[in-house]
């Protein structure tokens, strides 16, 4: 399987050898299937979900997020 954008600087970096699979994809993430070293785990690779609106008068339709951890 062709390695996900989102997945490829875990395989540079060595946490992950291998993507084996799509899991489960859904309107927020996509979750693989991905092997590290001897053990078979999850990846959940999260879509973006900051949306510029196309008309100013529609105003601002996206998520917000949150999360103070967040950079």
């Amino acid at each position: 399987m062709k390695t996900p954008a989102g997945l490829q600087p875990l395989i540079d970096d060595g946490v992950i050898d291998e993507v084996i699979r799509s899991l489960k994809s859904g309107k927020e993430a996509t979750v693989y299937l991905v092997r590290s070293g001897a053990h078979m785990q999850c990846a959940k690779v999260c879509r973006d979900m900051v949306r510029i609106p196309r008309d100013r008068e529609q105003g601002f339709h996206g998520m917000v997020n949150t999360d103070s951890t967040a950079t």
